[in-house]
């Protein structure tokens, strides 16, 4: 029985799932919510609570989503690894960010680079928790997941976390959008939503749309119902799928 540790972790939460790698089971699962965003308080809280669950048993796999809001996508053939804070910076500012917290990840097989902001205490942190772990940013692991999906027809993954959500569309089997957004209601979720789809052009289509996220105050229920209420939308299949993203994981090792 081959199992994988999953672990989506924020700023304010980390949840740990045991799976099945067979059969996409999960097995058990964990959910930490910080009562802090100061990193000393972080790494003393999440310590204990590994030790607690005994989260540190041999595993099979281990992986590793970070889900911050900001990053950015650029064409394959135009990144240079060399100049991408630059590239980071050109999109979020010249805020203090530190170099070491910049990272990437090069997707060929799509024809993109995501670049990224990862705190640097989550790769010493986990690393020396976990040597062989694969540490990703959540968008990355979310690509990858969906380019082995079925994506002629518009297919749009609705990723949550708590304070912010993130869009990724495919159609006729090529990525066509990709960002997040902060929300403070449903309301706020499905604006977005529908906007982008207009902007995009696929409004009235068959397509489908898939909810995941755990670490959140949504109501996905309500959300579901506000967004069948938009005629533009009436022909997409809305799906909660809260584990989507574990079988996203599945594929990064």
């Amino acid at each position: 029985m081959s199992l994988q540790l999953c672990i989506n972790i924020s700023g304010t939460s980390a949840h740990f799932a045991e799976v099945l790698r067979s059969t996409s089971s999960v097995v058990r699962e964990e959910t930490i919510t910080f009562s802090s965003k100061k990193t000393v308080t972080i790494k003393d809280e999440l310590n204990a609570f590994v030790k607690e669950k005994g989260l540190l048993n041999e595993y099979d796999e281990y992986s590793l989503a970070y889900w911050g809001e900001k990053y950015t996508i650029v064409p394959f053939n135009l990144f240079d690894s060399k100049t991408y804070p630059s590239v980071f910076r050109l999109c979020f500012g010249e805020g203090n960010y530190n170099k070491n917290e910049i990272d990437y990840t090069m997707q060929p097989h799509l024809g993109v680079t995501s670049i990224y902001e990862i705190p640097d205490w989550i790769k010493s942190f986990f690393i020396i928790k976990f040597p062989r772990i694969i540490i990703q940013h959540g968008i990355s692991l979310q690509l990858n997941g969906m380019n082995n999906e079925s994506n002629f027809r518009p297919n749009l993954h609705l990723h949550i976390e708590e304070g912010y959500f993130f869009l990724t569309l495919f159609k006729q089997t090529n990525l066509v959008f990709s960002n997040s957004f902060e929300y403070h209601n449903e309301n706020d979720i499905v604006y977005h939503l529908v906007y982008m789809l207009k902007k995009m052009g696929v409004e009235n289509e068959e397509g489908q749309i898939n909810i995941s996220g755990k670490n959140h105050t949504v109501d996905l229920n309500v959300l579901v119902e506000n967004l069948s209420s938009f005629a533009t939308v009436s022909k997409f299949k809305k799906q909660l799928s809260e584990d989507r993203i574990i079988k996203h994981h599945l594929q990064c090792v």
